[in-house]
């Protein structure tokens, strides 16, 4: 999968075309969407994800490429959608049973379907996305922390990312 597009700047989805994909994903798989939208992160967390990450009301993940543990607020808008799987889950189960394979195909199904480009729709653009996101709000070492990185120079290509019209009007305009 590429992660830079042609002008060589990393892909990254939009928050409005993420919500289309969102809205469009099959129903079975949304909340595990709505979970890689809301965290940033990579697919093979997401789909790693048991009933043991959910601790003393935080979702505690272990950021691979030997990165960082986070432990990390669960939101209120996916607080009971996730509280109600882990219940009908046996202990230690995987939330969502799905393959990285079928995962990009029904990422790009919705993308079809919501008329998202399709580059766009894979897990790794909704992490880009996020810290995109994170950049705006936090300062490098917060948004290191938050995606779980160990280093900085990791982090420093989503700060390269927070540059984009809306930004630019604040000094341009």
């Amino acid at each position: 999968m590429r992660y830079k597009d042609d002008t060589h700047d990393w892909i990254w989805i939009p928050d409005a075309e993420a919500q289309k994909l969102i809205a469009q994903v099959a129903p079975r798989w949304r909340l595990a969407v709505r979970v890689l939208y809301t965290y940033g992160m990579r697919v093979s967390e997401l789909l790693s994800i048991t009933s043991e990450n959910f601790k003393n009301n935080e979702l505690v993940v272990k950021r691979l490429k030997n990165g960082r543990t986070t432990r990390q607020f669960i939101v209120p808008e996916l607080r009971e959608e996730l509280e109600q799987l882990v219940k009908s889950l046996p202990k230690g189960a995987r939330l969502f049973p799905i393959s990285r394979v079928n995962f990009w195909h029904d990422l790009q199904s919705a993308a079809n379907r919501s008329g998202v480009d399709p580059k766009l729709a894979h897990a790794h653009a909704f992490r880009h996305g996020c810290g995109r996101r994170w950049a705006k709000i936090g300062t490098i070492n917060e948004l290191a922390a938050m995606l779980g990185h160990r280093s900085i120079q990791a982090t420093m290509m989503y700060t390269t990312l927070s540059c984009d019209p809306e930004l630019s009007k604040k000094f341009l305009a």
